[in-house]
C-alpha cells in the first residue's frame, strides 16, 4: 500500500514538472519565432529605406537625358552608373538598379550598378510586369517579401520605391536587392531550434514515463514475487500439518492456479504396474473441468519427457511449453500429443516419491499461450517438491499404520491360535486318556478293540496337530525345506485319495479326480509336501461342504520350457464359499475365513499358510477363486522336471484288447464321461448306462449283435 501511494506522489511530481517544461518550450518557441519575425520585419524596413535613398540619388532631369539605348554611351549614363556603384558599396546591397514601364507596359531597366556581362540597361530586353514593381509604380514602396522571388533572381530579396518628377508623378522605379541567406539562416536556425526543444521536451517526457513504468513494473514484480514466495512458504508449511493430504494437495492447487491465472492445475498418478496414468487431483477455473485418463500419446511424451527412476547426480527439470503451435511445429513435433490434449501452454513437473516416477503435476493454459517466467518455474518446482515429499510421508504413514495393523492383528491371531490350539489338543488327549482308561477295564474284547480304535484316531488328529505346529514354526524360521525324488503322481493321488475317501463316504459326497493325458507319470519334487498341499486343500473342501456335496480334483499342464513342466493343481466343491473380505487373510498364518470357523469345523487356521509356503518353494503360486455361498476353487502351480521312472503298462500285453467292449453304469454324466475318456485313451470300447435297466438292455443289444455275429459274447459291467 505504501508502495503505491509513493508511486502515485511520484507519477504526479513528474506530470507538474512535464507540463511546466512542456509550457516554457511553448514559450521560448513562441518568442524565438516573434524574435525571427522581428528580425524579417527589420530587414524588409531597411531595405524599403535604401531603396528610398537609391530613388534619391537620381533626378528627374537626368531620368529624362537616359530615354533611348543609345544614352548608354553618353558620359551620363557613366555618372550615373558609378553612383549607383558607389551606393551599393554603401549600402551592401547586391544590386541596385532604375527602370520605368514602356508603352508596352513592360518594365525597361536603365542602368544598374552590375560590373559583369549580365549588367542590365536600356538596351535590355524589357521584362514583366510584377506586383512589388507595380507598387512602387503607383507610389507606394513595397518589397518582394521572402522567397517570393523575381523570375530569374531566385534568393535575392528586392524592394522598390518611386521616383517622382515636379509634378509629382512616377516617372521611374528605384529597385535594390539583397542576399537572403542571412534571414532563411536565421529562420532556419530558429525552427531548428525549436524542433530540438520540442524533440528534447518530448524524449524527457518519454524517458520519464519510461522510468517510471519500469519502476512501477519492477515494483509489481517484486510484490508478485513477494506474494509467490510467501505462497511457496504457506505451502511447504502446509504440508506438515495433521490436515489429510488430499485436502492440503487440493489446497495447493487451488491457490496455485488462481496465482498463476492458469485454466487447470492437475496431477496423474503413474502405475508401475500396468504403465498407465490415472488422475487423481484437479482443480479448474473452467466450467467444465473434468478429468480423463491421458492416451496412449500423450502417456508415451510424459515418459519421454521424465524417467522411469530419478537420477543420482542432478534433479529432472520441469517441462516447459509457452506455445504448443509455435513449439511443436518441427519434423518430430508432438504437437498432435499435446492438441489432442487440449493444451495451449503448460509447465510439466515429475513427482518422485523414494526416487521412483510416482506422478506428474501438469499446470495447463487451455484457452490462450502464456510466457512463462523463472518465478513461474520456482513455484511449480516448489510446488512439485513438497507434494511428493507429502506423498511420500504419508506412504510411510500409511506403511507404519499398515504395519502397526498387522502386529496387533498377528498378536491377536496368535492368542486364537493358542485358545484355539489348546483346545484342539485338548479334544484328543482327552479321548486318549477317557478310552484307555474304559478299554483297560473292560473284560469284553470288542469293546478293548473300539477303544484302541477311537485311540488310534484321537492319536492320528493330535499327530497332525503336532506336524501342522512343527511346520509352521519352520516356515516362520525359514528353516523348511524340500526333499525332491522322482515319484509317480498318479499314485500319490491314489493314497491321497484313499486317505481322504473315507471322510468323503461319510458325507456322502462326490470326489472326482482328472489328470490330463498330458501330465507327465513321473516327476521330480517333494512327495510328501505336494501330497500334504493336496490333502489340506481336499480335506477343506470336504469339510466346508455339505452332505451330498461334489468335490473335484483336476490336475493340467500348463507348459514346458527348457524340461520344466508347470502344473496346476486344482480342488473345487460346493461347499459355503468364501467372501472377498474373508479371502484377503486365508492365507495368513492362524487365521481362517470366519473365526467361528474353528468352534464349527475345527483347524487351526495354519494349514493354508504351510501350503502357500510349499507352493512357493516348488516355484508357483495359489490362490482362490470363490464367491460366497456358491463353492470355492483353490488353485496352485508348481515347478518340476520329468522323473525317471520305468515305462508303465496299465494293460496286460497277452490279452487282444479290440476284443474287449465295457459297459460303465453310474447316475453321474461326469463319472460315465470320465470311463468314456480312459477308455478311449486305452483303444477300448466303452459303453455308457445311466441305471441299471438301460445297463440291461445294451447288455441284449450286445448279446443280441454277438449272435448274429457268430461269435457268442457278452458285455462287462
Amino acid at each position: 500500500m505504501r508502495d503505491k501511494h509513493h508511486n502515485s506522489i511520484a507519477l504526479l511530481l513528474f506530470i507538474i514538472s512535464a507540463s511546466i517544461l512542456f509550457a516554457l518550450t511553448i514559450y521560448t518557441s513562441f518568442m524565438m519565432e516573434s524574435i525571427s519575425t522581428y528580425l524579417k520585419d527589420n530587414i524588409q524596413e531597411r531595405l524599403l529605406s535604401v531603396s528610398r535613398l537609391a530613388a534619391a540619388e537620381i533626378s528627374p532631369e537626368e531620368l529624362e537625358q537616359l530615354d533611348s539605348p543609345d544614352d548608354v554611351d553618353t558620359a551620363l549614363f557613366q555618372e550615373v552608373r558609378e553612383r549607383l556603384i558607389t551606393f551599393g558599396e554603401e549600402n551592401n546591397v547586391v544590386f541596385v538598379y532604375y527602370m520605368r514601364v514602356n508603352e508596352d507596359g513592360l518594365y525597361q531597366f536603365i542602368v544598374d550598378n552590375d560590373t559583369t556581362e549580365e549588367s542590365v540597361n536600356l538596351a535590355s530586353e524589357p521584362i514583366e510586369p510584377e506586383e512589388s514593381p507595380n507598387l512602387a509604380q503607383s507610389g507606394t514602396a513595397a518589397t518582394s517579401g521572402l522567397e517570393n522571388y523575381s523570375i530569374g533572381y531566385e534568393g535575392l530579396l528586392s524592394a522598390y520605391a518611386p521616383i517622382y518628377d515636379a509634378r509629382g508623378n512616377v516617372i521611374a522605379v528605384a529597385g535594390v536587392d539583397i542576399s537572403d541567406e542571412q534571414i532563411l539562416t536565421v529562420s532556419k536556425h530558429t525552427r531548428n531550434l525549436i524542433i530540438t526543444l520540442i524533440i528534447s521536451v518530448v524524449l524527457v517526457v518519454i524517458s520519464g514515463l519510461t522510468n517510471i513504468l519500469l519502476q512501477v513494473r519492477r515494483q509489481r514484480r517484486l510484490r508478485t514475487n513477494l506474494k509467490q514466495q510467501r505462497l511457496m512458504s504457506e505451502i511447504s508449511q502446509s504440508f506438515i500439518s495433521d490436515t489429510p493430504m488430499t485436502a492440503l494437495i487440493e489446497d495447493a492447487l487451488h491457490r496455485t492456479g488462481e496465482f498463476l491465472k492458469v485454466d487447470r492445475c492437475l496431477i496423474v498418478t503413474v502405475n508401475k504396474d500396468t504403465d498407465t496414468e490415472r488422475p487423481i487431483y484437479l482443480w479448474t477455473s473452467l466450467q467444465h473441468g473434468q478429468t480423463s485418463a491421458p492416451n496412449a500419446s500423450f502417456r508415451e511424451a510424459l515418459h519421454t519427457m521424465f524417467p522411469s527412476t530419478a537420477p543420482e547426480t542432478k534433479a529432472v527439470a520441469p517441462f516447459f511449453c509457452n506455445d504448443t503451435d509455435s513449439e511443436n511445429s518441427g519434423e518430430n513435433s508432438q504437437r498432435a500429443v499435446f492438441d489432442e490434449a487440449g493444451l495451449k501452454a503448460f509447465i510439466i513437473s515429475p513427482l518422485y516419491v523414494e526416487g521412483t516416477l510416482w506422478g506428474i503435476l501438469s499446470i495447463e493454459s487451455r484457452t490462450k499461450k502464456r510466457q512463462w517466467s523463472d518465478s513461474d518455474a520456482q513455484l511449480v518446482t516448489t510446488l512439485s517438491s513438497a507434494i511428493a515429499g507429502a506423498v511420500a510421508r504419508d506412504l510411510i504413514e500409511k506403511e507404519r499404520a499398515a504395519a502397526l495393523e498387522r502386529a496387533v492383528l498377528a498378536s491377536q491371531a496368535k492368542g486364537d491360535f493358542l485358545s484355539n490350539m489348546s483346545h484342539e489338543m485338548r479334544t484328543p488327549m482327552n479321548a486318549i486318556i477317557g478310552m484307555s482308561s474304559i478299554g483297560a477295564s473292560s473284560t469284553e474284547l470288542a469293546r478293548k478293540d473300539y477303544c484302541f480304535g477311537r485311540i488310534n484316531d484321537a492319536s492320528s488328529h493330535l499327530l497332525g496337530i503336532i506336524n501342522d505346529v512343527l511346520d509352521i514354526s519352520k516356515i516362520e524360521a525359514n528353516r523348511l525345506e524340500l526333499s525332491y525324488v522322482s515319484f509317480s503322481i498318479e499314485k500319490m493321488v491314489e493314497k491321497v485319495v484313499s486317505v481322504i475317501g473315507f471322510r468323503v463316504d461319510e458325507q456322502q459326497q462326490e470326489l472326482r479326480v482328472t489328470l490330463d493325458d498330458d501330465v507327465p507319470h513321473d516327476i521330480v519334487t517333494d512327495d510328501q509336501r505336494l501330497a500334504q498341499v493336496v490333502t489340506n486343500l481336499l480335506s477343506n473342501a470336504v469339510k466346508f461342504t455339505p452332505e451330498g456335496g461334489a468335490i473335484e480334483l483336476n490336475i493340467h499342464l500348463l507348459g514346458e520350457e527348457d524340461g520344466l513342466f508347470t502344473l496346476q493343481f486344482e480342488v473345487s466343491d460346493t461347499g459355503i464359499g468364501i467372501s472377498p473380505e474373508q479371502q484377503e487373510r486365508l492365507f495368513t498364518s492362524f487365521e481362517q475365513a470366519d473365526r467361528s470357523t474353528s468352534r464349527r469345523f475345527g483347524g487351526t487356521g495354519l494349514g493354508l499358510a504351510i501350503s502357500k509356503r510349499i507352493v512357493e518353494l516348488m516355484g508357483g503360486t495359489i490362490w482362490i477363486e470363490s464367491e460366497l455361498g456358491r463353492g470355492a476353487t483353490f488353485k496352485f502351480t508348481i515347478k518340476t522336471r520329468r522323473g525317471k521312472g520305468e515305462e508303465h503298462r496299465y494293460l496286460p500285453a497277452d490279452v487282444n484288447w479290440d476284443n474287449v467292449r465295457i459297459l460303465a453304469v453310474d447316475d453321474a454324466e461326469e463319472t460315465r464321461g470320465y470311463f468314456e475318456q480312459i477308455a478311449e485313451r486305452f483303444g477300448i470300447l466303452c459303453d455308457t448306462a445311466a441305471d441299471g435297466e438301460e445297463a440291461l438292455a445294451q447288455i441284449a443289444r450286445a448279446d443280441d449283435e454277438a449272435a448274429r455275429a457268430g461269435t457268442g459274447g457278452g458285455g462287462a459291467g
